[in-house]
């Protein structure tokens, strides 16, 4: 068992959250020596990556009875700016250099939309949050165990890698409190949701006039003439910090292993290096560590330390990110942009007023915004989160 350090980027912000990070703290470098070849390493521990994972591990076991191989998913946990693992001051200023996009408690989720596509795939989204938290608290079983690592860096305990019944919890990602769409009655957007929700057989989808929406939500005051479309099943929010880590365990469970760090740099080498390249070369990922301090008790942990990862095939997954290090062999034409939300922190008054609050998106032909019912975030505080654009 690994007992993480009190404080520094591994310290214990939330119960729900202490397993994963106690995996995280282990490491043990003989698994993560130049020696092991992955068969695939994606770089990137967000949305994207983290699925991307637990794919490719059920892709691999079902190609190759019952086996995933050997895949690695790299990428930082989340920041703890509070202090280094020694207690020095150095992680207040050296927390890693990446800030993931999933940090946050409240992400809508809902079927219906004005694009039939987008509908259509985020209502197979919808459907599949039960598999995912199915195989997130699937344990391994000894057989698999021994077949290969349920753990961060190694460890062969077949449980070590899923948290104890009491945090199962913690992979409950989404809140089944409905969703509200609202806009000027005869507006393109209520008008294709309609429309969508009907090709799709959305049955439960209700159309709210303008006098039922105010009945139904009355602490909701929309502009004059606008209707709601309310759709109560399906749909709500997710968060994207748990879903992360229920991708992430589902991940482990199945044989991948997860190393916190930075990616760099990856570089491929020519055919015939070594004997374990099949010719055709094989790729190394350099990482960086996860803060620039060499005091002995960030050396002690491993966030000090660089590590080279060989793989033969590497996904990259890093969002925004992906041109900030030599990750990929060209630039991808991105252009960065800033959004702005605003959090609102609620009395518990405000908390009992808005009980049973539905997602909202409202769009008119001047602006469209967002709103998130009460959440409770990692601070302990409940929040209203409202986002948007003209």
């Amino acid at each position: 068992n690994i007992t993480p350090p009190s404080h520094g980027p591994w310290r214990q912000q939330e119960k729900r959250d202490s397993w994963l990070l106690m995996r995280d703290a282990d490491t043990d470098n003989k698994q993560l020596s130049s020696s092991t070849c992955y068969d695939l390493a994606i770089i990137g521990r967000g949305l994207i990556g983290s699925a991307a994972s637990r794919h490719a591990a059920k892709l691999l076991r079902g190609r190759s009875g019952g086996h995933a191989g050997k895949i690695v998913l790299i990428g930082p946990s989340e920041p703890d700016t509070a202090a280094c693992a020694d207690g020095c001051a150095a992680g207040s200023a050296n927390h890693p250099k990446v800030y993931g996009a999933h940090y946050d408690e409240g992400r809508i989720t809902r079927r219906t939309d004005p694009d039939p596509i987008w509908a259509e795939l985020a209502s197979r989204s919808v459907r599949r949050y039960g598999e995912i938290r199915e195989d997130a608290t699937t344990r391994c079983t000894a057989k698999q165990a021994t077949k290969s690592m349920c753990t961060t860096t190694g460890t062969t305990s077949a449980t070590s890698s899923v948290p104890s019944d009491d945090d199962a919890a913690s992979l409950d990602f989404f809140v089944e409190c409905g969703h509200l769409a609202v806009g000027p009655e005869n507006s393109e957007t209520i008008q294709r949701r309609k429309q969508t929700a009907a090709s799709m057989g959305i049955v439960d989808c209700a159309s709210l006039d303008e006098n039922c929406l105010r009945d139904a939500f009355p602490y909701l005051h929309f502009p004059a003439g606008c209707v709601g479309l309310h759709e109560p099943r399906e749909s709500g929010y997710i968060s994207a910090r748990r879903l992360v880590a229920a991708q992430t365990t589902a991940a482990q469970n199945m044989g991948v292993t997860v190393i916190d760090a930075v990616a760099s740099q990856v570089e491929r080498s020519s055919p015939d290096m070594d004997n374990k390249d099949d010719g055709k070369g094989v790729f190394t990922i350099t990482t960086e560590p996860l803060i620039d301090c060499n005091c002995a008790g960030c050396v002690k942990v491993g966030i000090g330390k660089r590590r080279r990862i060989r793989a033969k095939k590497v996904l990259v997954a890093a969002g925004a990110f992906c041109n900030a290090r030599p990750l990929l062999p060209v630039k991808l034409d991105l252009t960065p942009i800033k959004t702005q939300t605003v959090h609102f922190v609620l009395s518990d008054e405000d908390v009992d007023r808005l009980e049973g609050m539905p997602s909202i998106i409202f769009k008119d032909e001047s602006m469209w915004s967002y709103l998130l019912p009460p959440i409770e975030y990692q601070d302990k505080t409940v929040r209203l989160k409202l986002g948007g654009a003209r």
